[in-house]
């Protein structure tokens, strides 16, 4: 009987440290797949960016919307685009942000690939 008890003690140990695991695991996870991941720090005339790359997902005349591999969108207006080049839907992206203000994007460039 005292054995039987023993090994239920020991499972429940294991059982608990594994759901504790899990937990900060999960915590982690969430808190950091908030924030699109930066690809590039990119310097031009003297200005440092920072730039994510994003897949466009849906085109809507002159408005294009995105996401980032770790399920941040995007939005911008043909007014955003660096070139006339066109953009369609799976073509990648690169949003340009200056290091303090990651709301207002600078300026996106077609990545070709």
């Amino acid at each position: 009987m005292r054995h039987e008890r023993r090994v239920s003690e020991n499972n429940k140990m294991r059982v608990l440290i594994i759901g504790v695991i899990i937990l900060v695991v999960g915590v982690y996870h969430t808190t950091t797949s908030f924030i699109p991941k930066q690809i590039v720090g990119t310097q031009e005339n003297d200005i440092e960016y920072k730039t994510f790359v994003y897949t466009i997902t849906h085109t809507d005349g002159t408005e294009y919307y995105g996401k980032a591999h770790d399920g941040t969108g995007i939005y911008f207006t043909s007014d955003k685009l660096e070139s006339d080049e066109m953009i369609h839907e799976n073509d990648l992206v690169r949003a340009f942000f200056e290091p303090e203000n990651l709301v207002e994007m600078v300026k996106v460039q077609k990545v070709n690939y």
